[in-house]
């Protein structure tokens, strides 16, 4: 746990940009085995999405591993968006029956910017 909420701390601090009446965060919305929200500075365009998972569950990284798929996030439904880059944090290896995969566990945040 430790470790997920150092790469938190992390990500919130590479965005050092937020100013106090620029940010903003939106509410948790749940959605099976997680909840999510997202962090984000209009003025910098920068901003993370936070997700915490259910306990004993994992999400896994861009790169998977042996086994899994690796998350897509659609920004689709925004109007205004023309494009996204996300920063994966590096990830936590497990084992799943034999096979090492690579992933996140408990919580974590995807920083991202915005054009």
């Amino acid at each position: 746990m430790r470790y997920f909420s150092s790469l938190f701390l992390i990500a919130i601090l590479s965005f050092s940009a937020f100013s106090a009446t620029r940010a903003a965060e939106t509410r948790w919305h749940s959605g099976g085995q997680l909840q999510a929200r997202i962090l984000y500075d209009e003025q910098s365009r920068k901003g993370a999405l936070e997700i915490k998972l259910a306990e004993g569950w994992h999400a896994y990284w861009r790169m998977p591993g042996d086994a899994g798929l690796p998350p897509q996030l659609d920004w689709g439904a925004s109007e205004n968006i023309e494009k996204t880059e996300t920063f994966w944090p590096a990830p936590m290896r497990f084992d799943i029956m034999g096979l090492q995969n690579f992933g996140y566990k408990d919580r974590f945040a995807l920083p991202f910017t915005i054009t």
